[in-house]
């Protein structure tokens, strides 16, 4: 069972480098929500997130493959769920079909990847912006929804 192998040590999960970071700052921002859409079904999800230190920030809009469908119906739950305009949610993802659930569901996205040939794929399969780490990511999040302009934001 997962939660028994990470309990144990006998499994281990780390964060992207710089994740931690980026969502502190992003949490720190007035009136931001955080949270996540994955085919991961949500408590393997939690398991991992918590073990990686990352769960916290995002527990409140955790949209898992439990109710079911593609990546684009997850997503669409999460942005029902926050009930905002999809023009005021960026999702990030590394994955082609993450690229497809934020373009059927409207939002901003950026492709993340450390490795340059998966954010060329990425970009090369339909994403206009790609980051290749969170320093560049939360300046991309803050250009897209207009922060800088409404509270002087970096």
């Amino acid at each position: 069972m997962l939660s028994e192998g990470f309990a144990s040590g006998r499994l281990r999960a780390s964060a992207v480098r710089g994740a931690d970071a980026l969502l502190d700052r992003l949490a720190g921002l007035p009136g931001m929500a955080l949270g996540m859409a994955t085919a991961n079904l949500r408590r393997a999800a939690e398991l991992r997130l918590r073990a990686a230190g990352l769960w916290d920030p995002l527990s409140r809009y955790p949209g898992a493959a439990d109710g079911g469908g593609a990546k684009r119906e997850v997503l669409a739950r999460v942005i029902a769920d926050l009930d905002l305009p999809p023009e005021r949610i960026v999702f990030i993802g590394d994955n082609l079909n993450d690229v497809e659930a934020g373009s059927a569901n409207g939002t901003h996205f950026i492709g993340f990847h450390w490795q340059e040939a998966r954010r060329r794929r990425l970009s090369d399969n339909g994403a206009r912006h790609v980051s290749g780490d969170h320093e560049e990511t939360y300046r991309l999040i803050v250009r897209l929804l207009g922060l800088a302009r409404r509270q002087g934001a970096a």
